[in-house]
């Protein structure tokens, strides 16, 4: 059985988080391992270790997440700063991922807004 992902990013306008868009990744377990450590038989360091959802996660994320319910596991963010730099690890691995390149695309244009990040989960 495999993993897949489920991410959302969110931007943070005038104080508080919304939801901007819900994207999909294909399955690929280096970029999974490089964004939380899942599937990581390669045995790289990811940008970051789960840090689960944020307290103010935003409803089509919490929603998402519990339709899955104990199917969903790993729930993580990561910055437009970590973002960047999963893309910059993957193109130096002489992967160019599609799907990355176009939240980190998307992150850069709501970069205008207080805060943007990309809150995330993982299902079997």
């Amino acid at each position: 059985m495999g993993s897949d992902i489920h991410a959302f990013i969110e931007i943070k306008d005038s104080g508080v988080w919304l939801p901007a868009i819900s994207e999909e990744i294909d399955r690929d377990y280096t970029v999974f391992a490089l964004m939380a450590g899942v599937r990581n038989g390669e045995e790289l360091t990811p940008i970051s270790p789960p840090k689960g959802w944020p307290m103010d996660v935003t409803y089509p994320a919490q929603s998402e997440s519990a339709y899955w319910g104990v199917d969903c596991f790993a729930h993580s963010w990561l910055s437009l700063n970590e973002l960047r730099t999963l893309r910059m690890r993957l193109r130096a691995m002489g992967e160019h991922n599609r799907d990355i390149e176009t939240i980190v695309a998307w992150a850069e244009i709501f970069a205008e807004c207080d805060d943007v990040r990309l809150v995330f989960f993982f299902t079997n």
